[in-house]
């Protein structure tokens, strides 16, 4: 997956990868905050000696998500998204099931992480200070990612009962993602829209 995201940013670097009304991002801007957000949970997990991390992502920011979902996968941890229309007893349930060991979090959703692990507490991370940061962004981080490796978990809806962690792997979301544009017959200029959060 990170191999194919270092290939489009070297074919389209300066050409928008992610664009909401009120924010857009280079494909080489995205290449750059992935980066630091990777170098900031690297330094987490080599101080921890833990590998991999769950890391739960907590934004209502599109571009926020994407370069953290990227960077958690740069950095070779496990991706949890969250969603900000989850109610505190939800999130803190995943929060706990899913052996979540980071949040990384924008500060208007502090109060809702608060209330989730009012009994837990989990450390998180504000992706303003990870954006503030702008030096470590130049330092490229390149991985080979494992096709079995675990890339992300994914919660279901609980509708039958209490939700269920769903493990997917590099290489399921490799196939998804051919299958998708096989079938759609996608190319470099076409534009999708993100419906799902």
């Amino acid at each position: 997956l990170i191999e194919g995201f270092e290939k489009s940013v070297k074919e389209f670097a300066s050409r928008i990868a992610i664009k909401t009304q009120k924010e857009s991002i280079t494909y080489l801007e995205l290449d750059r905050f992935s980066n630091r957000i990777a170098n900031r949970l690297h330094e987490i997990s080599n101080n921890q000696n833990i590998s991999p991390l769950r890391i739960g992502l907590l934004m209502d920011s599109a571009v926020d998500m994407i370069a953290g979902i990227l960077g958690v996968l740069k950095s070779a941890h496990i991706y949890i998204p969250l969603t900000s229309d989850y109610p505190a007893k939800r999130l803190s349930y995943i929060l706990q099931h899913a052996d979540i060991k980071y949040v990384i979090t924008d500060k208007s959703l502090l109060p809702l992480l608060e209330e989730a692990t009012v009994e837990n507490h989990i450390p998180h991370i504000f992706i303003e200070d990870i954006k503030e940061n702008a030096s470590s962004g130049d330092l490229q981080f390149v991985r080979t990612s494992l096709s079995n490796e675990d890339a992300y978990i994914l919660y279901t809806s609980g509708s039958t009962g209490v939700p269920k962690g769903v493990r997917q792997t590099h290489r399921n979301i490799h196939y998804f993602i051919s299958r998708y544009i096989q079938t759609l017959q996608l190319t470099h200029t076409d534009k999708l829209t993100l419906f799902s959060s």
